[in-house]
């Protein structure tokens, strides 16, 4: 951290940076490049004799909550099961943040009949989404599938919104990779609503419930981030 070594009521000329001593030090916001995980402060001055100087930084700056990068499977099983669970720090969100969810994973309906997918969000104690899938046909094939949500607070630390996509690739096998464009894609937008005080923790909870119990039928989740932006 910068120091530095009066010449004059309330300045300094002398400064010294981690110990180090600095001539003719130009404050910029950057160079050296702050590093990855890290950002650079911005210094501002005003007046002469001596001239006064801070630092500032956004107010809002993105920062991870999680990784969420744990595989978890559910196979032959009806029973709810989370897929991915995050406690939002008291206050973190604020009246005008958001939090970004980003989960993705396979899925194979290899039973011989049609299955749904049952998806759930909840903050806290409210279930702001809940809705069961188009049926899906079965298949030889894994499908790729990839979740969004955005959780906002609407001006407020009481009312929430959210948005969300859900995208389940088509049940054939392609060149390479798993997943696949084509007609029997399942995709859709969603919304929900939510009034849970964000002064206090809050837990952001993701579930997924299948539709028939079968041994070959599997939803894995893969990977996946959330993010406080």
């Amino acid at each position: 951290m910068p120091s530095s070594n009066p010449g004059g009521a309330g300045g300094g000329d002398s400064i010294l940076v981690n110990a180090g001593a600095v001539v003719d030090a130009d404050f910029n916001a950057a160079t050296p490049a702050a590093g990855a995980g890290k950002v650079n402060l911005e210094f501002q001055t005003s007046g002469t004799g001596p001239a006064l100087v801070s630092a500032r930084t956004p107010t809002t700056i993105a920062s991870k909550v999680a990784d969420k990068r744990t595989t978890v499977t559910i196979t032959n099983s009806t029973t709810q099961t989370s897929i991915a669970s995050e406690t939002i720090p008291a206050n973190s969100l604020g009246g005008t943040r958001e939090v970004v969810t980003q989960l993705a994973g396979e899925f194979l309906n290899n039973s011989g009949a049609t299955t749904t997918i049952d998806l759930e969000v909840k903050l806290g104690a409210t279930t702001m989404f809940k809705h069961i899938s188009s049926t899906i046909a079965t298949s030889t094939a894994t499908r790729a599938w990839f979740l969004e949500l955005h959780l906002s607070a609407k001006n407020s630390t009481a009312i929430q919104d959210l948005m969300g996509t859900l995208h389940l690739s088509a049940g054939q096998n392609p060149t390479t990779g798993v997943g696949a464009l084509g007609t029997s894609a399942i995709s859709g937008v969603f919304h929900g609503t939510g009034a849970e005080s964000t002064t206090v923790d809050k837990v952001l909870d993701i579930l997924i419930t299948l539709g028939n119990a079968n041994a070959n039928i599997t939803f894995t989740k893969n990977s996946g981030d959330i993010v406080l932006k």
